[in-house]
């Protein structure tokens, strides 16, 4: 506690600390209807979150929501898979390629599609500024080759997601800028979502 009141800066994590922890997905945005309809995007990623054995806030989120899509007596079966990669804070995606739809994948735009990561976080810019967590859900009919990303990959969907903050959030940091505490937020997210 004496070593407490000399800090005069403090680091923090985002996720569970500012933030609730707990993932929603608010909303999915099609990004090329001529090839997969709405309803084709919740077909796929109903497939994909119920493959993916992935145990983090963000797939809970998509598996939950993707439930929603389909009433009990319309549950599709599932497809047969060939491999899958889970996510990994490291390569920011993760992955799931069945035998005969082929590779689907669900990442951080800029890590799935570093060479046009300007133009897709521009196209997703607005939802970033309001706070929104933004994944792109991308396809392949290439199959995994269990190292890197199929080739012909070409985005779907951006998958738009809210991590609500904790109600005491804001008298918490108001209470360290009182006492000039500087606070430094340390998060994997795109920085403009966490600012």
């Amino acid at each position: 506690i004496e070593n407490l009141a000399r800090v005069d800066v403090l680091c923090l994590d985002k996720t569970g600390t500012l933030t609730e922890g707990s993932m929603y997905l608010e909303g999915i945005e099609p990004l090329m209807e001529e090839k997969f309809s709405s309803y084709n995007i919740k077909t796929a990623l109903y497939q994909f979150s119920h493959t993916l054995q992935d145990n983090n806030s963000t797939y809970t989120a998509v598996r939950e929501r993707s439930e929603e899509f389909f009433p009990e007596d319309s549950v599709p079966a599932l497809w047969n898979c060939s491999s899958t990669m889970a996510f990994s804070s490291a390569r920011k995606w993760s992955l799931v390629d069945f035998e005969k739809e082929g590779t689907f994948v669900l990442g951080a735009p800029e890590f799935v599609f570093p060479a046009q990561k300007d133009s897709l976080l521009e196209r997703c810019s607005y939802h970033i500024n309001k706070g929104m967590r933004v994944l792109v859900f991308a396809h392949s009919r290439q199959h995994f080759d269990g190292e890197t990303l199929p080739e012909y990959l070409t985005p779907i969907a951006f998958l738009l997601l809210t991590d609500k903050l904790r109600p005491d959030a804001e008298e918490t940091l108001e209470f360290f800028k009182k006492q000039e505490v500087t606070l430094k937020i340390i998060s994997g997210d795109n920085p403009q979502a966490v600012a």
